[in-house]
C-alpha cells in the first residue's frame, strides 16, 4: 500500500522485518472508517495498540523511539515471536502478528490472555481474528437476548 510506504520503511528499519500487508490494510480500513463509527469497535471490546497504533499514529516513530521499538506494547509474558496490534478489555487479552520463523515471515495472527495462562489461539490473519471476536460477541449477545426473552415471557404470563 503506497500510502503507508514511509511507515512501512521505518518499521522495517526499526524491527528488521517486513510486516504483512494485512496490518496496513487494517490500518487503512480504520483510517477510512467514519469517526463516529470508531466507537463501534468498542462493541467487540477491541482497540488498536502496538504495531497498529504506530501505523495509525506515525508521529510516534521518532529516532528516540527506535531504541525502545522492540518493547513497544510488549506484555510481560509475551512470546518473542508475538507482535501486539490489538488489545481487548480484560485479563491482558491481546492479539498480535505471529512470527515463529523469521526466514519465512509472519504466518498469521494469534491471541492470548496475558494474565490467565499460556494458551494461544492462532488465526490465519488479523482479519480472521477480528471476525472470530465478532462471532463470539454476537453469540454472547444472542444468549443474553434469549434469557431476557424467556424472562419477559414469564413476567407476562
Amino acid at each position: 500500500m503506497e500510502k503507508f510506504a514511509d511507515i512501512k520503511s521505518l518499521l522495517k528499519e526499526y524491527y528488521d522485518l517486513e510486516f504483512p500487508v494485512s496490518i496496513f490494510q487494517l490500518a487503512d480500513f480504520l483510517q477510512n472508517y467514519p469517526e463516529e463509527g470508531m466507537w463501534d469497535l468498542s462493541t467487540i471490546r477491541v482497540r488498536p495498540s502496538g504495531i497498529l497504533s504506530l501505523i495509525l499514529n506515525p508521529k510516534l516513530l521518532t529516532e528516540n523511539f527506535k531504541e525502545s521499538a522492540l518493547l513497544h506494547y510488549r506484555y510481560y509474558r509475551d512470546l518473542p515471536e508475538f507482535f501486539t496490534c490489538l488489545h481487548g478489555d480484560c485479563d491482558g487479552l491481546h492479539w498480535g502478528l505471529l512470527l515463529d520463523n523469521p526466514s519465512v515471515g509472519f504466518r498469521g495472527a494469534a491471541s492470548y490472555y496475558n494474565n490467565d495462562g499460556d494458551e494461544i489461539t492462532v488465526y490465519s490473519s488479523i482479519f480472521s481474528a477480528l471476525i472470530d471476536r465478532c462471532e463470539k460477541s454476537l453469540n454472547i449477545v444472542m444468549n443474553v437476548l434469549q434469557i431476557f426473552q424467556r424472562m419477559r415471557m414469564k413476567i407476562i404470563m
